[in-house]
């Protein structure tokens, strides 16, 4: 039965992720991440960026910590 209960596995899949994300150079948000693997898979990152940067005055990299970047990004 699920109970919603975290499995020790479970949390530290999460922590290996996390941690691939970031020596990737990618949000550790899993939302962002997406967003960004997503954006450079079709080859569309660094135009993103670039947009982002025009917009918000600030780089993706440093404005993606913030709460709302996932909001910011649409």
């Amino acid at each position: 039965m699920d109970r919603g209960i975290r499995t020790a596995n479970e949390r530290i899949t999460e922590v290996m992720y996390k941690a691939l994300l970031r020596e990737l150079d990618y949000a550790e948000d899993f939302d962002l991440a997406d967003l960004e693997i997503g954006l450079e898979g079709d080859g569309l990152l660094d135009e993103f960026e670039k947009r982002f940067e025009a917009h918000f005055k600030q780089p993706w990299r440093k404005r993606r910590k913030i709460g709302r970047s996932l909001n910011e990004a649409r």
